[in-house]
């Protein structure tokens, strides 16, 4: 982070850009690409200075990413498409599917359901969460299917 940015109003935004661009090794294809990122980069600005003043416990900077937008950096570094897209419910609880008027009960005891398995030794391999990945998987296919099927860690052979 910039020292000189953190204020997003130190100096004007165009000093501020290319002490951004030399302090991040930024370069863009073209004028064009150029100005388009600025445009992003002042907006970024605009929205710091605006969240800082607002006294929150916490301060806003500008850091490698100052020049995408929101959606560029979800797409880039999260896998999260640009618009998010509208999907259907996966029917993958079948006929346990709940209908809207239906009333739930405040919590379930999956152990008496049948959808538990009993908890596996990791050792001291560091894996917890694979562990904790199997028993999910175990106990959806057993709500699935009404099979409950244990996957015991397989023991390396000497």
């Amino acid at each position: 982070m910039l020292p000189t940015l953190l204020t997003a109003a130190s100096s004007s935004p165009d000093s501020d850009f290319k002490l951004y661009k030399a302090a991040h090794s930024k370069s863009y294809s073209s004028d064009a690409e150029d100005a388009a990122r600025f445009a992003v980069f002042r907006s970024n600005l605009d929205y710091i200075a605006a969240e800082n003043s607002k006294g929150h416990t916490y301060k806003l900077g500008v850091g490698p990413f100052a020049d995408l937008t929101e959606e560029e950096f979800l797409r880039m570094f999260t896998g999260t498409p640009a618009q998010p897209q509208q999907h259907e419910s996966p029917h993958f609880l079948g006929e346990h599917q709940v209908a809207v008027e239906e009333q739930l009960s405040e919590t379930v005891d999956w152990t008496t359901q049948g959808a538990f398995t009993p908890v596996k030794n990791q050792g001291s391999c560091g894996s917890c969460w694979s562990f904790s990945s199997t028993g999910v998987l175990e106990g959806a296919y057993a709500i699935k299917t009404g099979k409950l099927v244990s996957r015991a860690p397989r023991r390396a052979r000497t």
